[in-house]
């Protein structure tokens, strides 16, 4: 494009390549400058203009570089470091809209009033400002160039729902460490990107989410300007900030500047709000989509023909009032505080007898607080070097050294190192000034060394922070390729790209969460899935010829080489469960079928085998079917069904006959006083299974099941129906049904003795049945007394001794006490006064 006009304003959003256009105008004159904003633009675009023109022709001019070669045409430069008493033939200055800025503007309005090229001039920036530069400069020509992709409001997302390549901006590093963290725990690291951070620092973070190895950036307002992004989504987390002086909310031309990061040529972007960030008004949303907001109505000034012949003239020609009523005077500028403090000292003033001297205070006046710590660090800072220039026309150079010698320190945390960059930022613009040190460029170099130290510590601290490496290998990995291939050892351990992503573990797929972004999880499963799915009939072989790693822990797991395959579940009786089957998606329904038979056989032969004794039963009866009664018939029928007990007053042994009562001895079937029952089943593994199978098919939550013998508690009781059943299958005693009355005055006794407790926690059918056989026998000589002999014997049965005066209770047996000492007699009802003592069903009596 060609411009009949020698001065040109090229005016739009940002994504317009305003740019790109200055840069291309300017290399096709023999000679070209640029201001930038910011030194970070300034070195990107002196970057690529070198690649163009070779690194002899370009220079680089800012506060804290200058690299200018002896015959360099093209001058890339901060907007305060412009060399503008230089002559070239192409002169542009980018986002001249900042000369709204309260701080910076003065600068900027400068440039625009009289910073001009031989040929061209071209002021880029936003179309706020179009209406102050027509009337600062009538002949202007302006062109408008509209943004190259849309962006659109999408509303608001929570932090973890956002998008891969997007930008969350906070405005505080707090909020931006906070934030970052959040991304790093749920979507794998984030790059960052503050204004306090060097070029070189936040170039690093860039790249790395430029390159994928992350693809979130957490930022502040900094991100706004310059950096070129594929971003393609802008989420504010805040639209207030503190601008220095206090907290006020981003005006609508701020938020679009920022939201505008978000796509990048023709691709479209999109912007909303995410963690607790109030809502954009809507007008403001509407604004920014359509990048019309209100212009510009003026901008700052300062007067720049000084009057250094006294320091009272300085100052009355810093308050010159503007021309123009578009302008307005900076005020608060830093150079001014400086020299009103300086000056303030009798020290400094008293100096001031000469031109040289009072030139010399304000070009020291016009060093930078990169560090920003509010306090008079600062200021002493700049009294020293006054001092030292007066007293010998330069910097001392203890004083450079021992000022370097503590920034050199590359360890520490993020806001230390973050600290020691602002101040050898500070130091690389003394450095600079080559009147102000006897050995310039040493120096220069030196704090050029350091501060590449400090920002790599920095990126380096940062990466570790908020990045986690193995995500980021693995997103890397994603994006390179269009599927992910992952392998499994020998140990059943998947991995990608080295990263351990899945382990097998019995049939199952187990992914390894933390080591995968959550956004990206369905596509690392299904590549593990794949890798699985080669070992598959390799697996289901080996599983279908081993049968010695497989058991059936306590909670109803059914386990594999010691890794849960299976669970149990209530099936038709209590000796045949069913079961459920953990495996993966990668097994077909072939290999299913095939480990589902074989499991079903297993646990139907591992079940037979454990109750051997009760399912003989119906082999042995029916050899012996001839001499046994119907009666007998009936109760191992009953035997067989409550898994090897039950309660003999649900039963009638009476009419059992003399081969039946054989038949039980034989089969080593106890008729106790209160039960009937096996006790090789209430005793040990057997045991445990059996109340495993009992609570599965009472349908009891076998992961809250965590000691076998207190399955039934006192407080499951009062929850449900009291199954006596239920009780004797699983071995202990029952509760007696004569304690539960309903009357108020019962329950009180019975809460009292709490015999509820101890008989359905505490007391198995076995035992129950030893103790009241041992006091049988003491109480058929009359009253006796709980000696230390008797003590011994009923503690060696029980091995829990709080449990024996209850149990003495429970069994019917008084207490008296006489002197100190319990003695007990024994009530006998009728039916145990006629009891026949030596009936052959009373075995543990004759014990």
């Amino acid at each position: 494009m060609y411009y009949n006009k020698s001065i040109i304003a090229i005016l739009g959003a940002t994504n317009t390549g305003k740019t790109y256009l200055a840069l291309d105008r300017m290399m096709s004159y023999a000679s070209g400058m640029i201001g930038f904003p910011l030194r970070l633009l300034a070195r990107e675009n002196y970057d690529k203009v070198c690649k163009i023109k070779g690194k002899s022709q370009v220079a680089l001019i800012t506060g804290e570089e200058r690299i200018i070669p002896p015959q360099a045409r093209y001058f890339l430069c901060t907007v305060e470091s412009m060399p503008t008493w230089r002559q070239v033939e192409f002169l542009g200055v980018d986002e001249i809209q900042l000369c709204g800025h309260p701080h910076r503007g003065h600068i900027f309005t400068d440039r625009l009033l009289y910073a001009r090229g031989i040929s061209e001039t071209m002021f880029m920036g936003a179309d706020t400002i179009e209406q102050v530069i027509r009337n600062l400069i009538p002949d202007i020509e302006i062109v408008k160039r509209p943004r190259m992709s849309n962006l659109a409001w999408a509303g608001s997302k929570r932090l973890t729902r956002l998008k891969p390549r997007s930008a969350i901006v906070a405005f505080s590093a707090s909020n931006v460490y906070q934030m970052a963290e959040l991304i790093k725990r749920q979507k794998g690291g984030a790059g960052i990107v503050l204004g306090a951070l060097s070029p070189r620092t936040r170039n690093a973070q860039v790249e790395m989410y430029q390159n994928g190895d992350v693809d979130y950036l957490v930022a502040t307002d900094a991100i706004g300007m310059g950096l070129n992004m594929d971003v393609e989504h802008v989420a504010f987390s805040d639209i207030s900030k503190f601008d220095g002086n206090n907290f006020r909310d981003l005006t609508s031309p701020e938020l679009a500047q920022i939201a505008g990061r978000a796509g990048r040529s023709n691709n479209d972007g999109t912007f909303g709000i995410t963690a607790n960030c109030p809502m954009i008004d809507t007008d403001d949303i509407f604004a920014i989509e359509n990048h019309d907001f209100r212009p510009i109505s003026h901008v700052y000034w300062r007067n720049s023909d000084l009057d250094f012949s006294s320091l009272k003239n300085l100052r009355q020609s810093l308050k010159v009032s503007s021309p123009h009523l578009g302008l307005i005077r900076v005020k608060n500028a830093l150079d001014e505080e400086m020299l009103k403090l300086l000056t303030s000292s009798s020290a400094v003033s008293r100096t001031l007898t000469s031109k040289a001297n009072l030139n010399m205070l304000w070009d020291v006046c016009q060093v930078p607080d990169f560090s920003k710590y509010h306090n008079d660090s600062h200021l002493r800072m700049l009294a020293n070097i006054y001092s030292q220039m007066i007293e010998s026309g330069h910097i001392h150079n203890d004083y450079i050294y021992k000022q370097l010698k503590h920034l050199e320190n590359t360890s520490g945390t993020l806001d230390s190192l973050t600290n020691r960059l602002s101040d050898i930022r500070t130091w690389s613009f003394i450095t600079q000034r080559s009147k102000w040190l006897d050995t310039n460029e040493e120096w220069a170099s030196q704090t050029r060394e350091i501060e590449n130290k400090l920002s790599d510590a920095l990126h380096q601290r940062l990466t570790e922070t908020f990045v986690d490496q193995q995500t980021s290998i693995l997103l890397k990995s994603l994006r390179d390729r269009k599927e992910v291939y992952a392998l499994m050892n020998h140990k059943k351990e998947i991995h990608m790209e080295g990263v351990k992503i899945a382990t097998v573990e019995g049939f199952s797929l187990k992914m390894i969460e933390e080591n995968i972004p959550s956004h990206s999880m369905k596509i690392f499963r299904m590549s593990a899935i794949k890798s699985l799915a080669y070992a598959v009939d390799d697996m289901v072989d080996v599983f279908l010829k081993d049968e010695k790693n497989l058991s059936l822990n306590h909670r109803g797991k059914i386990l594999w080489c010691g890794k849960v395959i299976a669970k149990i579940k209530s099936g038709d009786s209590i000796l045949k469960p069913n079961f459920s089957l953990y495996v993966s998606e990668a097994f077909g329904v072939d290999s299913i079928k095939k480990i589902t038979d074989h499991l079903r056989a297993w646990l139907y032969n591992y079940i037979r085998s454990s109750f051997d004794i009760l399912t003989s039963l119906d082999d042995k009866y029916q050899k012996n079917n001839k001499d046994l009664s119907p009666m007998l018939k009936g109760i191992l029928w009953q035997l067989k069904e409550n898994i090897g007990s039950l309660n003999r007053q649900e039963i009638d042994t009476s009419f059992l006959t003399k081969a039946d009562k054989s038949f039980l001895k034989r089969n080593k079937i106890v008729v106790g006083k209160f039960y009937l029952y096996i006790p090789s089943i209430l005793r040990g593994k057997i045991r445990q299974l059996k109340s495993i199978l009992m609570a599965n098919f009472d349908n009891y939550d076998l992961n809250n099941y965590q000691i076998i013998k207190k399955i039934y508690t006192t407080k499951e009781l009062s929850n449900k129906e009291y199954n006596y059943n239920s009780m004797v299958r699983i071995s202990y005693v029952e509760q007696d049904k004569s304690n539960q009355s309903k009357s108020k005055q019962d329950k009180s006794k019975q809460d009292k003795n709490k015999l509820s407790h101890i008989l359905s926690g505490g007391v198995n059918i076995e035992t129950y049945e030893k103790i009241n056989s041992l006091l049988w026998k003491v109480a058929k000589k009359g009253e006796f007394h709980l000696d230390d002999n008797l003590h011994q014997q009923l503690k060696s049965i029980l091995k829990d001794e709080s449990l024996i005066i209850p149990l003495i209770k429970s069994l019917s047996f008084k207490e008296k006490k006489k002197n100190q000492h319990f003695k007990y007699n024994y009530q006998r009802s009728k039916k145990e006064q006629n009891y026949n003592e030596n009936s052959p069903f009373a075995v543990l009596l004759k014990k």
